[in-house]
């Protein structure tokens, strides 16, 4: 009786892979929720906490303020790291030298790798196609595989061996950082990718690079993963598709121009519509405090009236809102008066 035998084994660990993805994406959604939350609050903090620095207190309160402070930008950091892994915001794609990036990249670590005898081999073959990505985040996942890579050959040997190489695969490219460290269990690869979860020794990072890369490559349309045996290194494989697919957004998505408060020398209306009372009213105290005229709503469809009623200069807008959503109340800005949201900002809340 003939038959015959299938190796099934890339296409056991393409399943896993993709499973590995969707599941980290269901991650990243809970975590921009979660990131959003914490960062009124954070917001709140952080406004409140500059106002009182600018009082004149006793020096014992002074310091204790800015310890306050400190600490909440701190954590306003981590809640950067947190929406960046679930970045939904489109990246300014253009077209890029795989080369380049990984040479500019190495040359932005080049001091840590001499400190820390790291000994780097390229092998970036001439004439790769040009990849359509966002030249700051590609670069921010380079550096951050480097940065895992250069510690993980610190811990194991005090120096060690990194080697990047890149090649072709049908509409795909494949960067691989390969590190001769001590290799990364089963257990542990299947977490590396999750927001927080670090084999480093405590202090040593916050256990968000990884995460936040997967993030920027899953935006891109690409993906990254890692292989290892404990003992012998590991390799980690960015790959990225040849294609204009990054260019792709979120479905009604909008960039809107950050948030700057510019003192001026004559008085302008700022409406400031936002859910949280404590935000909404330090805001508005800000934007007083450097002589602007201010009103304020509580979601977007207050705003929408007061909009009836009056011109203003400038709308402030709190994307997330319950009932009509900051993006929506833009968007019917856009629709009904253009010229306003030519000059009109937008925070998401981010201190």
């Amino acid at each position: 009786m003939g038959g015959f035998v299938e190796d099934i084994t890339e296409r056991k660990e393409a399943d896993l892979r993709k499973a590995e993805s969707a599941r980290l994406a269901s991650i990243g959604e809970l975590s921009a929720g979660v990131a959003h939350e914490i960062n009124n609050p954070l917001t709140s903090i952080v406004l409140y906490s500059q106002m009182l620095l600018d009082e004149d207190l006793p020096d014992s309160v002074h310091k204790d303020l800015q310890v306050i402070s400190s600490q909440a930008y701190r954590a306003a950091k981590i809640v950067r790291n947190l929406l960046q892994f679930a970045r939904k915001s489109a990246p300014d794609i253009r077209p890029h030298s795989i080369e380049q990036l990984v040479r500019r990249s190495l040359e932005m670590k080049s001091h840590e790798f001499n400190v820390n005898s790291i000994t780097v081999v390229e092998k970036i073959p001439a004439g790769l196609p040009l990849i359509e990505v966002d030249k700051h985040l590609i670069l921010q996942v380079l550096l951050n595989v480097l940065t895992n890579a250069e510690q993980a050959c610190v811990s194991a040997h005090g120096k060690g061996n990194i080697t990047v190489t890149a090649s072709t695969d049908g509409d795909l490219i494949d960067i691989m950082i390969q590190n001769d460290g001590p290799g990364i269990s089963p257990d542990q690869l299947a977490k590396i990718f999750q927001p927080f979860y670090t084999t480093q020794e405590p202090g040593v990072g916050t256990g968000l690079g990884l995460s936040v890369s997967h993030g920027i490559v899953s935006q891109h349309g690409g993906n990254i993963w890692a292989e290892s045996d404990l003992g012998a290194g590991a390799t980690f494989h960015i790959e990225l598709p040849l294609t204009d697919g990054a260019n792709s957004t979120t479905p009604g998505s909008v960039s809107l121009p950050p948030l700057v408060i510019h003192p001026i020398s004559t008085t302008s209306h700022v409406l400031v519509v936002d859910d949280e009372p404590d935000l909404r009213a330090v805001l508005v105290r800000q934007f007083e405090l450097s002589r602007y005229n201010v009103d304020h709503a509580g979601d977007g469809e207050e705003a929408w009236r007061k909009l009836q009623i009056m011109d203003y200069d400038c709308v402030l807008l709190d994307i997330r809102m319950p009932g009509m959503s900051g993006q929506e109340l833009y968007e019917r800005i856009a629709d009904s008066n253009p010229e306003m949201v030519d000059q009109s900002y937008s925070s998401p809340g981010t201190p």
